[in-house]
């Protein structure tokens, strides 16, 4: 069994904790959530963030930077 991590998905009115195993389920969980603006691990480590129209990276279906 994997062990979970926990990670702390941020909105407009505040934020929670979620455990979960992995950064790709966090991923998915933030974008099948609107609202969410950021997630992070418990050590501050950036997992994902809230698409802006000002970013012009294109980004692989993976999440990772081309």
């Amino acid at each position: 069994m994997a062990k979970k991590r926990v990670y702390i998905f941020f909105r407009a009115n505040g934020w929670y904790p979620l455990e979960l195993g992995s950064d790709a389920e966090a991923v998915a969980n933030a974008e099948c959530n609107p609202g969410t603006l950021r997630v992070e691990d418990a050590h501050g480590r950036l997992i994902w963030r809230e698409p802006s129209p000002f970013d012009v990276t294109p980004t692989h279906p993976d999440g990772s930077r081309a």
